[in-house]
This record gives C-alpha cells, structure tokens and sequence, in this order.
C-alpha cells in the first residue's frame, strides 16, 4: 500500500490524538514513521485520491494539530510515496536539510494575507484623486454621456488608474506589515487579488503583526483584506522561495519570483457567426480549449467555494459539481499544450 505523507518533523514530536484522521473516506489513521531524529507524519494513501474540498481540509486540519503543538515541515496534498521504507529512505538521505529547517523554523508560524479591492470605493478613490478623469466624466454627463470614442478613452484611463492604485496597494500592504515578520513570501498571482503575501512570525511578534493589519484596514478602506493564519510554514519549508526581511530596524523584504499557478482567465468573446465552416470550426476549438483550460477550471472551482460559503449551494450540490470541475481539470491537465 502506498503511503501518504502530511508533514516532516522530529522524532520527539507528540502524538496526534487518535481523533484525528487523515485523507480518505473513511479517513485514515495516522502514524509517527521515524528514522533517526526525523519522523514523518504519515497514513496509508486511499485509491483514487483527489483533490476534493473535503480531503484538502482534511490534509490542513491534520497540518494544523501537527503544528499546534511542534515544529513541523508541512508537504503539499497528494505527496504520496510508494511504501514506508521510501519515506524513510528519504528522511535518511536528506536528514541534515530537514534538521535545519526544523531549526530554522521551530516557533515560528505562517499568516497569509490576500488583498483586494472593493470595486465602489477604489473607484470613488481614484475619481477624488484625478482631476482629468473627474473632468472628462463631468464632460460626458454634460453631453448625454459623451461619444463613443469619449467614452471608451475613459473607461481607458479609469482602468490604467485603477491599475496604478493596485500596485501601490500591493506595495503598501507588504511594506506595511513586514516589520514584525522574519522573512516574507510573495504568493502566485491571480486575476483574484493585488496581493498575496505570506509572513514568517515570531509567535511572540503575531499580536504586532495582527494589530498592524488592523491599522492597513483602517488606513486604506477601499481594501479587503482576506488574513489565514496561524499556520504552519507552508511557504518556507524551502530557504530558496522566500526572502529574509532584514534587521527590524530596517526590514524591506525582496520581492520574490514566483510564477503563478492561475493566470488571467481568457474568455472568448463570442459574436454571431457567418461563413465557412473552418470559422466556425475555430471558434467551437477555442471554445473547448477554454472549457478544459486548467485556469478556467480553478477559477470555476474559486467561484463554487464562494457559492458554498455563501449559503447559496449546499454541500450535496457543492460535491457534484466539484466532482465535474475535477473531471475536467484532469482532462485539461492531460491534453498535449498548443503548439506555438
């Protein structure tokens, strides 16, 4: 049987309660798989696993407990080696690494941060503070709305505002709230947020990280601000991807590179049709590329969790569709890319 694995740590760390149960349905239970000083947090894996919404909570509830009462190297969902001997192969050959990432990282937390912009009041921000765009929508309400012409290079300016105002945003709220975080990370961007930075915390700095996020919100009310922690250090199991944010005198963390998993989501503009066939034939391409694209899906996927959260679909309505949204996302993930 093949063998899941949640999360590195010592070999001292406790026992998770028998309450908590791993991935798989019914949820498999846990075990401490030790070789040395390491051990790893494991479960047999269940066939046919995917990633449901109820198997990746499953995965953080059990990161959650594991971090609540030790150091641990939290690994993403679906790590899953081919027995117990290859983990602890592993464990073997990388055991110094691992020590020193525990050492590294032992009382520290993660807490995420993902702003956003609340469409109404950025757009009353950037009107009160642009005096051209104020003038020509003035202009154009004078003239019963203005040309087309007028109107469209409107939209233009309100848009590269408003884009201007969301780099700043962005920069304003990693800046704002690095100086009680140990190193910082920069998330993969997403047509969903202007930001998305996660902070590596002192457990003694979280009470001056969380008041700082109170002052960001006051201070900048066209923001929504979306705070996850305290977590486990998802983001700086690695020293690479993450960058260290300096004496706290002077703490400016270094954007990293990071390539996003979820890009722009393309939508075909699709306009009544006349003609060839072969027209007709790229479009309903298009349209299928689009149906399987993996971006597409994960945004889909976004959009069904924020109907679930909402109370608009309930939980029986929520597992079929996401159950559909997985079966494209694998057809998607399995199709040769396009040639160039």
């Amino acid at each position: 049987m093949s063998t899941y694995v949640y999360a590195i740590t010592a070999s001292s760390h406790p026992t998770l309660s028998s309450a908590v149960g791993g991935v798989g349905d019914p949820p498999r239970q846990l075990r401490m798989l030790k070789q040395g000083d390491l051990a790893a947090l494991v479960s047999d894996a269940p066939e046919g696993l995917r990633p449901k919404r109820k198997e990746l909570l499953a995965h953080s509830n059990v990161l959650a407990e594991a971090g609540a009462v030790g150091c641990v190297l939290p690994l993403r969902f679906g790590s899953v080696a081919p027995d117990d001997d290859t983990v602890a192969g592993v464990l073997a050959e990388r055991a110094e690494h691992y020590k020193e990432r525990l050492t590294a990282l032992d009382g520290k937390v993660e807490y995420n941060i993902k702003a956003s912009h609340a469409e109404e009041a950025v757009l009353h921000r950037v009107l009160s503070e642009n005096p051209e765009i104020r003038s020509m929508t003035e202009a154009n309400r004078q003239a019963g709305g203005g040309t087309y012409e007028e109107r469209l290079r409107l939209g233009e300016m309100v848009v590269a505002a408003i884009k201007a105002q969301e780099a700043e945003d962005a920069t304003d709220v990693q800046h704002t709230l690095e100086p009680a975080a140990d190193a910082v990370s920069v998330g993969p961007e997403s047509s969903g947020w202007l930001a998305n930075v996660s902070f590596l915390l002192d457990r003694g700095e979280v009470e001056t990280f969380l008041t700082a996020v109170e002052q960001l919100r006051k201070g900048h009310p066209h923001l929504e601000l979306r705070l996850n922690g305290p977590l486990p250090p998802y983001s700086f199991v690695e020293p690479g991807p993450a960058e260290p944010a300096g004496p706290r005198s002077a703490r400016r963390a270094r954007r990293s590179e990071a390539v996003g998993l979820v890009g722009e989501v393309l939508l075909l503009p699709f306009a009544p049709v006349r003609g060839s066939a072969w027209v007709i034939g790229q479009v309903l391409n298009e349209a299928e590329r689009l149906y399987y694209d993996p971006a597409t899906v994960r945004a889909e996927l976004a959009a069904l969790e924020e109907e679930l959260t909402s109370g608009a679909i309930d939980e029986e309505e929520f597992d079929r569709r996401e159950d559909e949204l997985l079966d494209r996302l694998e057809i998607g993930l399995a199709r040769p890319a396009p040639e160039n």
